[in-house]
């Protein structure tokens, strides 16, 4: 096969591992801000459910039990907030392509092959520069997970 064949099966396989990433990492984001409301109607209920018990114990005088179920209740929620703030740093970890994100694996898309060096320096909206684990600057679009070594025109 001619070189020029070869490449563009490589560019293809490289399309396709962009989509395939963007479509994984959709999936997980969307997950996760499942997790994240449930995480928080969890919160809320804790604290809802609080207030009956710890009138009763306000009612009888019992300050001890007035103090534990208050520390319960905020272990509890605690807990869930750290759990909602992981899953959020999360989320946002997922806006970056595995390309960008330089985990070293087989699976992680490479940027397409250098093109002519830019020659203007602003990225349109949604394109971000970034580099490589080498140094090499490229560009990567948000919300599509495509990789570019040129500086993308804004119809791209």
């Amino acid at each position: 096969m001619s070189k020029m064949v070869m490449s563009g099966l490589k560019t293809m396989a490289a399309g396709a591992k962009a989509g395939a990433d963007l479509s994984a990492r959709t999936a997980q984001a969307t997950k996760l801000r499942a997790d994240i409301v449930l995480l928080q109607r969890s919160v809320a209920s804790a604290k809802k459910e609080f207030g009956p018990h710890v009138y009763d114990a306000m009612v009888s005088g019992n300050q001890s039990e007035i103090d534990r179920l208050f520390a319960d209740v905020k272990a509890k929620v605690q807990g869930l907030e750290a759990q909602i703030e992981a899953k959020r740093q999360a989320v946002a970890d997922l806006k970056v392509p595995a390309s960008a994100r330089g985990s070293g694996g087989d699976d992680d898309v490479t940027p397409p092959p250098p093109g002519p060096a830019p020659e203007a320096a602003d990225v349109p909206a949604g394109w971000k520069k970034t580099t490589t684990a080498e140094g090499r600057e490229y560009y990567y679009h948000e919300a599509t997970g495509e990789t570019s070594w040129t500086v993308p025109t804004a119809k791209d």
